[in-house]
């Protein structure tokens, strides 16, 4: 009632809602409007309204809203029985997958390795269905996030490239990716999702094409004044007829019927790669012609990111003066053991002589004595996540005692590549940041600029890949116990919050090592469940898991 108290104090109309009770006791919901009446003399001597009763409106609305909530219980009832669901069938059918593809690869006759590999591909089929499924579950339950990162677009749309390669070649179709020369190779996005819609597209072009090409062509669109992002996805094949270019984004949805029959597929991918523009602000159009072919348009918000995240600071390091290799140290600041011996085999590769350090009071023991003995470092790589004493605090606390950036550079290790992480980087004193997996060149460009390399020989080459190979079969041990401690998680009647910590520790790093060995986008993808478990409640931490293990495409 406190407009009414206002409208009465500043002699004013009044508009608006309230419980009234009558006489009998019985309270009512009234929409009142009313205006004051005033003397000759201008004072207020009252108010002339008019009162309806909306009582029952006002229970329609209670009841819209609590129907509302009984629907949003029901999605997300059905997004964790989907989820259940989902896992259940996945364990089998990864099984199922696996000995096929051992079948595939032993020595069979013509009709029985047919055979296995018409199984491997069934089940590879069934398992883009449960995906492309939880996807969409995920979206109509509004759960799906979008991240955004820096990504290399060039990189990205080429990976899309070379995973229809063999199905193109099987149809002799030439595929052509064309990217104008202005855009900036680095944009800020989602890769996984970009990934995701533009392999959708390019899958669709393959399948539905015999004859002639598929082209990716990538420019900048400006639209209202705003630079857009705009990838087409051309191809030659059957076409859309006109009256069927609306529907093909609809659920389960196809050209006609026949095309079910003869190409397979769900329907759903279109459907997910339109919500999914949508969700990035972005949009997804096609122009088609029967029996000529179809065109896919996916424009995105234009917003260009720097090729290192911290270009600028890395930039002053130019003007320093070269190191010998001969006393030039170099400190890795790293608490994962394969990471350890990754990047010092790296190091080694590059003719840099190299320290470990576990954690970042070691870290900064070392430094200290380095100088004190003068045999000072060159470079520090910190690691930001380690135990005791992390990479950021270590910063701070060698940049407070004297060591500034033009007497020792620091550069960030870590699986996460976020704006905040890289503002924190910064703030705290260091000078670039480096994004596990870190690649060899990425590595070198980035310690070229403060340590001159020193070529090892024949011998010392052969030596490091040797170990190189070694810790692949370690990586490989160590990713198979991270994944059993996930599905034993999974089969426990509730997670607690150690569990959850325990099993973002273990996805932190195998986000941090698997890029090494090949395996990007099981990185990419164990460094986004990481975060989204981390920003959940326990409520969602089991749905959320399950279909994180899904998109890691393991069995749990």
């Amino acid at each position: 009632m406190s407009e009414w108290v206002e409208a009465v104090a500043e002699c004013r109309s009044y508009q608006g809602e309230f419980r009234w009770i009558r006489s009998g006791g019985e309270c009512i919901w009234v929409d009142a409007i009313a205006e004051p009446e005033l003397d000759s003399s201008g004072r207020l001597v009252g108010f002339t309204g008019v009162t309806m009763d909306m009582t029952r409106r006002k229970q329609m609305t209670m009841e819209l809203e609590e129907a509302r909530l009984c629907a949003e219980a029901a999605t997300r009832a059905k997004s964790e029985f989907l989820a259940n669901m989902s896992h259940e069938i996945r364990t089998p059918m990864n099984g199922v997958i696996g000995f096929a593809d051992l079948l595939v690869a032993a020595d069979l006759d013509e009709r029985q390795h047919r055979y296995a590999t018409m199984i491997a591909d069934s089940g590879r089929s069934m398992m883009e269905l449960l995906n492309d499924i939880l996807d969409m579950s995920k979206i109509e339950a509004g759960q799906m996030v979008i991240a955004e990162d820096r990504v290399d677009l060039k990189k990205k749309l080429q990976s899309c490239i070379e995973l229809m390669e063999p199905q193109a070649k099987q149809k002799d179709l030439a595929l052509v990716l064309r990217i104008d020369p202005s855009l900036p190779s680095h944009i800020k996005g989602d890769p996984l999702r970009i990934r995701q819609i533009v392999q959708n597209l390019l899958g669709n072009a393959v399948k539905f094409t015999d004859l002639g090409e598929v082209r990716i062509n990538v420019r900048g669109v400006e639209t209202d004044g705003v630079m857009r992002l705009r990838i087409d996805v051309s191809d030659t094949g059957i076409g859309i007829a006109p009256e069927r270019i609306e529907a093909i984004f609809q659920q389960f949805a196809q050209a006609d019927t026949s095309t079910a029959r003869r190409y397979g597929g769900t329907g759903l991918g279109l459907t997910i790669s339109n919500r999914l523009a949508r969700l990035m602000d972005g949009e997804l159009t096609v122009v088609s012609r029967e029996g000529e072919g179809s065109t896919f348009t996916l424009t995105l918000p234009l917003r260009p990111a720097d090729a290192l995240a911290m270009d600028e600071a890395d930039k002053d390091a130019l003007d320093r003066p070269d190191v010998s290799a001969k006393t030039a140290r170099i400190l890795v600041a790293e608490d994962h053991d394969i990471n350890q011996a990754l990047i010092l085999a790296m190091c080694e590769r590059a003719g840099l002589d190299a320290d470990i350090a576990e954690n970042g009071r070691q870290a900064i023991r070392m430094v200290r004595r380095a100088a004190y003995i003068g045999k000072p470092y060159a470079l520090v790589l910190m690691d930001m996540q380690m135990p005791d004493v992390d990479g950021i605090e270590a910063t701070r606390q060698l940049r407070k005692t004297g060591f500034d950036a033009e007497r020792l550079p620091i550069v960030a290790l870590t699986a996460n590549a976020f704006p905040e992480d890289v503002e924190r980087c910064l703030k705290a004193g260091m000078q670039a940041h480096l994004t596990k997996p870190i690649a060899f060149d990425r590595l070198l460009s980035t310690v070229s600029r403060w340590v001159r390399q020193q070529q090892p020989d024949a011998a010392e080459q052969s030596r490091v890949q040797g170990g190189i190979e070694a810790l692949r079969a370690s990586f490989v041990e160590r990713k198979k116990i991270a994944f059993d401690r996930i599905d034993a998680a999974l089969r426990a009647e509730r997670l607690q919050q150690a569990d959850i910590r325990e099993i973002c520790e273990l996805l932190h790093k195998l986000a941090g090592t698997a890029g090494f060995f090949g395996e990007g986008e099981l990185g990419e993808r164990a460094s986004v469940l990481e975060h989204a478990l981390l920003k959940q409640g326990d409520a969602e931490w089991k749905a959320t898991l399950v279909e994180g293990v899904g998109k890691l495409g393991l069995a749990a």
